[in-house]
């Protein structure tokens, strides 16, 4: 399969086998180093990741290990999801306190489960303006996705399981 720097576009294969449910596990061959190319497979439904300068030896050992139903990283790639989280949660304390208080009841309704138009609804503001909430709220705590917010959240007490 060729990654999203070579054409597939932003994960769509990876997207489309996981959404149809079906038992295939995707393992890509990445050319892009970065964090945004890494994060974007994962997202999509990548159960591995093997960077394309690596060893036959390691690609035959990922591709093993991922038919056997584990997951896989190149260590080059690991190296970045480790930096990436160990970045985001040394500045995850003081990071709540950049938020509005309406930022963080959003921010705690997303955590919850609600949807856009629930939030809406109880706290009796517009989607769009929940959409705008959430959009600042990531943008200042630098978390790209829901379910990143809702781990967050979660650190920070915002909300409980």
């Amino acid at each position: 399969m060729r990654t999203p720097d070579a054409g597939v576009g932003d994960g769509e294969i990876q997207r489309r086998i996981a959404d149809s449910n079906s038992p295939c596990r995707i393992l890509v061959v990445l050319t892009d180093v970065s964090r945004q190319a890494l994060f974007a497979c994962l997202q999509a439904g990548a159960t591995g990741v093997v960077h394309n300068n690596a060893p036959f030896a390691e690609l035959v050992s990922a591709i093993r290990l991922v038919c056997r139903g584990g997951t896989y990283l190149s260590p080059v790639l690991a190296n970045l999801v480790v930096s990436d989280y160990s970045r985001k949660d040394q500045h995850a304390l003081s990071d709540a306190d950049c938020l509005s208080k309406r930022e963080k009841d959003v921010l705690t309704l997303i955590a919850e489960g609600h949807n856009t138009s629930d939030i809406a609804g109880l706290l009796g503001i517009s989607v769009r303006t929940v959409e705008v909430h959430r959009r600042r709220t990531m943008t200042k705590l630098d978390i790209h996705s829901i379910a990143g917010l809702t781990r967050f959240a979660l650190r920070q007490g915002l909300t409980s399981i």
